[in-house]
């Protein structure tokens, strides 16, 4: 009777196993291939999607770009067509411009770019070139209506010949020796000064004084004044300087600072501002070297010499002659137009 019950019991046991053993290798299995397959082609397809929306992405980009290019060129489009449009109007201004016209438009661009390099760059001998230039061009015409222009500009060459031979660098050369100089020159020794100013005089009016006394005041007086003037020195104190070290150091940045700015003034054809740097120059020397030697003679006498530069040779311009162009190009435009 017990090994019925054991043999049932094992039976079914080995029956559950079995129907397990069925349960997994039949269903379970295939269910967790079939899970692994669906979740390894759910992670490809989420590649695929992203790879997609960035190609999506990198698409817009390409045409918001080719849209951005197509209308810059709309809008360079517009703006040759408006040019066209522009040039073809001049175009047809030209239709009544004759030989003489483009002569005359050639003789005024020359002689604008002659009065540019006079009053920006200072270049009187390219200024020269090109105002000969333009005299040539009207000297093959043979047109009376030209003379006086032409006469104008004679007095503008011969003003510009003037200028080309004003040596600028060489002054320039000048002022810049100068400021080499100014460690060369020798300090001024302290002396005692005289703050008296009091002055010797006789009262008419003090009758009270005989004539003896008067005398003797006045001995005593000029004594006084005369002891004043004389300063003795013990020989073997030496002599100090009126400025101290820092002092001179200033001075002589002054000095720097006077011709340098006279350098500038001269660039800029500033003649007011150029002797006045020279002025305040030399009464600076004056009143800071001793005068008695040789090399602040010297050094007064260059500053003197550069106050007499003559800036009249470069106050030119050619303002003159660019009016009567203007009025002969009018008289011209008239006559064509009418």
């Amino acid at each position: 009777m017990i090994n019925k019950k054991y043999f049932y019991f094992i039976l079914i046991l080995l029956l559950v196993f079995s129907g397990y053993s069925l349960y997994i290798i039949h269903i379970k299995k295939p269910w967790e291939i079939q899970w692994e397959k669906y979740h390894e082609n759910h992670e490809l397809y989420l590649k695929n999607i992203k790879a997609l929306e960035e190609s999506i992405d990198k698409n817009i980009s390409l045409i918001d770009g080719l849209q951005k290019k197509i209308n810059e060129n709309k809008k360079a489009t517009k703006e040759n067509y408006n040019n066209i449009n522009l040039n073809s109007k001049h175009i047809g201004s030209y239709k009544n411009i004759n030989h003489k016209s483009w002569l005359l438009a050639e003789v005024k661009y020359l002689l604008k770019m002659a009065n540019q390099k006079i009053l920006i760059s200072k270049d009187y001998s390219t200024s020269l070139s090109l105002v000969n230039t333009a005299d040539e061009i009207l000297s093959r015409q043979n047109d009376p209506q030209f003379m006086k222009l032409r006469g104008i500009i004679a007095e503008d060459r011969f003003n510009l010949a003037s200028a080309v031979e004003f040596d600028m660098d060489g002054i320039l050369h000048r002022l810049s020796i100068l400021i080499e100089r100014i460690d060369g020159l020798p300090l001024i020794n302290e002396i005692k000064s005289i703050e008296s100013e009091d002055h010797i005089f006789i009262s008419a009016d003090d009758e009270t004084l005989s004539f003896k006394q008067n005398l003797e005041r006045i001995l005593i007086e000029a004594w006084d004044h005369f002891r004043d003037l004389i300063v003795i020195r013990k020989i073997s104190t030496p002599i100090k300087p009126i400025l101290s070290e820092q002092q001179y150091v200033l001075l002589k940045t002054n000095i720097r600072l006077l011709l340098n700015q006279a350098k500038i003034s001269l660039i800029n054809i500033d003649q007011a501002s150029y002797k006045n740097s020279l002025d305040e120059l030399m009464i600076l020397v004056a009143k800071s070297f001793p005068n008695h030697s040789t090399d602040v003679k010297n050094f007064m006498r260059e500053i003197a010499a550069l106050e007499g530069v003559d800036f009249d040779l470069l106050n030119i311009n050619i303002n003159a002659t660019l009016l009567e162009l203007k009025k002969i190009l009018d008289s011209n435009a008239e006559i064509i137009n009418n």
